[in-house]
């Protein structure tokens, strides 16, 4: 079980308010998704403190930059996945399996989540 000390040393930059505010909700993701081994709390912790800035930041961050632009010019499709990053892997997979996502999400749904629950179950 994932402890204040612990989750301090992780993240030094987390104030003491917001550790109480998500210790028990990192506690109970822990215990939900089987996370046990050293490994796998050691990847999904430093991809917690990682993304959010030790629970600084709750959504994403895209500006875009100078950086970002010239690294990643705009187009319709990056647009809309910066406005909706969830669609990245709907569409990468639906784009395998020759779905017109996200105008088919019957079809999508009726493919893709079938593969995607021994996946999910596996964590648990």
């Amino acid at each position: 079980m994932l402890s204040s000390e612990q989750l301090r040393a992780i993240m030094p930059g987390l104030p003491a308010a917001k550790e109480q505010a998500f210790l028990p909700f990192l506690q109970a993701a822990i215990a939900e998704f089987a996370i046990e081994t050293p490994a796998r709390s050691a990847a999904f912790l430093a991809q917690v403190a990682h993304e959010s800035g030790q629970f600084r930041f709750m959504e994403e961050i895209w500006g875009p930059t100078p950086a970002q632009q010239r690294y990643e010019p705009p187009s319709s499709l990056a647009t809309t996945l910066g406005k909706k990053p969830e669609l990245a892997k709907d569409l990468s997979l639906a784009s395998v399996l020759e779905i017109d996502f996200p105008n088919d999400v019957k079809r999508a749904a009726a493919e893709i989540l079938p593969m995607l629950q021994p996946m999910v179950g596996a964590g648990r």
